[in-house]
Formats: structure tokens, C-alpha cells, sequence
């Protein structure tokens, strides 16, 4: 899942240094990746800003950030439509 945001800042004052950080829960890698097919919350969430590559992809002072849960989606597959909304929110109500 990703989440597009067009930010009114420079990555300088959000603090990128790099274009790409993981940020992870702790570093059991191999429990991450297993992690990536089921329906628990993510464990891993990848931040990207694009303007550290390529300072002119948005006007100055701006920037681009990406964020990214590392989630397969076959497990939501087998979850009829009618049930989504409870699963995501763990809601009773429909």
C-alpha cells in the first residue's frame, strides 16, 4: 500500500538525507517478510522523497514523499466484500 503526498516543505526541513529509509520494528528480517503475507498491521514502513534524487521533480520548497507498508494483498482474496470493512478497522459496525 503507498500513500502519495505532495509536501509543503523542502526535504531539508523534514530532515531527508537519503531518498529511501526503512523503518523497522526490530531487526528480524526473515519474521518482516513473513510478516508481509498476512493481515496484522505492518512491522515495516518504507519513507521515500524523491526530491533527494531528483531536487526539481516538484517546485522549491516543496518535496514528494512516499510512504509504503509492505503488504501482499493475496490474504484480503479469500475475505468476502461484505466483511472488508470489519476486517480493516476491526469494527462490528458494517
Amino acid at each position: 500500500m503507498n500513500v502519495y503526498m505532495g509536501v509543503d516543505r523542502s526535504p531539508e526541513e523534514l530532515g531527508f538525507t537519503e531518498h529511501e529509509v526503512f523503518i523497522n520494528t526490530d531487526h528480524d528480517l526473515d519474521r518482516h517478510y513473513e510478516g508481509t503475507k498476512n493481515l496484522e498491521a505492518p512491522e515495516v514502513i518504507v519513507v521515500t522523497c524523491y526530491n533527494v534524487v531528483y531536487p526539481d521533480i516538484s517546485p522549491k520548497g516543496t518535496c514528494i514523499v512516499v510512504l509504503t507498508a509492505l503488504k501482499y494483498g493475496e490474504p484480503w482474496y479469500g475475505i468476502p466484500p461484505g466483511n472488508m470493512w470489519r476486517q480493516k478497522t476491526g469494527s462490528l459496525m458494517p
